[in-house]
């Protein structure tokens, strides 16, 4: 146990990154892809404020804290959220919410994984990932909040960024106002129809809104262009099966 503390203090430090990068493994070229990616979209999108939901172990926080002002991370394991307080000791713009989100306040159990990255609150991701060979690390139960009373709390962002391992579609139903732009995890053609439904969701609290989706750490969006829900539902059905974050962008026009 004492070895597993010291291991999650160490992946939550800087010097992962740099041990990383002087072995040249995949950690920290995905970690340059993301500051490319997003160092692009924020600039093209004004983003300064940041709400990063699932936050793990603050990879992605990390590279939000270096290119926004403001930045959330609602990670909703107590033990992975010690090692964000940890990592994020020093940078004040950056704020660790211990809670999970979802349709309404109240609390739900999350089920640990051997693998922090895979802890969830969707029993049927849970399952998936077991038929994946992920193994079962306990489960604990956790609060549960929405992002409308994190909204309430913390202000409006300029973009929430959703990465819950199933659990997206509970989380976005507790939101209730447009943001200028969310991205979310889409697990096709397991989750296709919670994409769709969110896909519908965002629709509705947007009707101008536009999408795009990234393909795991790519440098660039797939579409040259931002889409209409329809147009993306059918090429996701395409493209399946495989995993990507979804962007969806709030339209002036």
């Amino acid at each position: 146990m004492m070895l597993k503390k010291l291991y999650q203090l160490y992946r939550c430090s800087s010097w992962y990154e740099s041990v990383s990068r002087l072995r040249g493994t995949p950690y920290a070229k995905a970690m340059d892809c993301d500051r490319e990616f997003f160092g692009l979209f924020f600039k093209s999108n004004a983003i300064r404020s940041v709400f990063d939901v699932g936050a793990n172990v603050g990879d992605k926080a990390a590279v939000f804290s270096e290119i926004a002002e403001r930045v959330l991370c609602v990670e909703a394991d107590p033990r992975t959220a010690i090692g964000l307080k940890a990592r994020f000791t020093f940078r004040r713009q950056v704020v660790i919410e211990n809670v999970a989100v979802g349709a309404r306040v109240g609390s739900a159990k999350l089920f640990r994984k051997n693998h922090a990255g895979f802890n969830t609150l969707s029993k049927k991701w849970s399952d998936a990932a077991g038929n994946q060979g992920v193994s079962d690390a306990g489960a604990v139960d956790v609060a549960v909040t929405t992002l409308d009373l994190l909204i309430g709390k913390h202000g409006i962002p300029d973009f929430i960024k959703i990465d819950v391992e199933g659990f997206e579609l509970p989380a976005i139903c507790g939101l209730t106002r447009s943001i200028k732009a969310l991205s979310f995890e889409a697990n096709i053609p397991t989750f296709f129809d919670e994409t769709k439904t969110i896909i519908g969701k965002l629709s509705e609290l947007q009707p101008r809104v536009r999408f795009n989706f990234r393909i795991m750490e790519a440098r660039t969006f797939n579409s040259p262009s931002f889409i209409n829900g329809d147009t993306l539902i059918s090429r996701l059905a395409d493209l399946s099966p495989f995993t990507c974050d979804i962007f969806a962008v709030a339209s002036d026009s």
